[in-house]
């Protein structure tokens, strides 16, 4: 929680040690209490950086003293249905940058799991399958395009739908003709 003391520029957030009891007691509890943290903070501070104090990605690698499990992979592990109050939490206030959510979902924990294999275990499944991904399936390397033109653009991705995180190569026209063409050369029922 922020010092009411402290200038705007000098806020930080950190979790206080009971942080981690409350959202294993009470996940949806816990969520709540972000929210009213959250609209506190928009009172005192501009969205930009409210916004960048949620985006601290020590905040949610946080580890206590009680676990090696960094904070974020701990909320993911335990399989509650307040998960999905979080995943709604970060997406409709949000909350979070993007970057950084795509740095945490791929974020390893102690036992080598990412925090978005965690959460495809759990009530968070279609919402850690299509956080920051293209088509919700996609999630497009942050390599260069392979190719770039007028009419369309081909990149390479990793399918986060499938188990075997298979690499593949997007193909993204501008115009739907271009695609029709496309489809109709290679034969490909639609």
């Amino acid at each position: 929680q922020p010092d009411a003391f402290k200038k705007p520029d000098e806020f930080a957030l950190e979790w206080a040690e009971g942080a981690a009891q409350l959202a294993s007691d009470n996940l949806e509890l816990f969520v709540k209490c972000l929210k009213i943290i959250h609209t506190e903070l928009l009172k005192r501070l501009d969205e930009k950086r409210v916004i960048h104090l949620w985006s601290s990605e020590p905040l949610w690698q946080h580890k206590f003293s009680d676990s090696s499990q960094p904070f974020i992979h701990r909320i993911f592990s335990l399989q509650d249905r307040g998960i999905t109050a979080l995943c709604n939490f970060f997406d409709e206030q949000h909350t979070v940058q993007v970057d950084t959510m795509m740095a945490l979902l791929n974020s390893v924990d102690f036992e080598n799991r990412s925090l978005r294999r965690i959460a495809l275990g759990s009530f968070a499944n279609n919402w850690a399958m299509a956080y920051g991904t293209f088509l919700g399936q996609y999630e497009i390397d942050s390599s260069k395009p392979v190719h770039f033109s007028d009419s369309c653009l081909v990149c390479f991705a990793t399918d986060v739908s499938l188990t075997s995180n298979d690499k593949v190569a997007l193909k993204i026209l501008r115009n739907q003709d271009d695609y029709d063409r496309e489809l109709e050369s290679r034969k490909l029922p639609l």
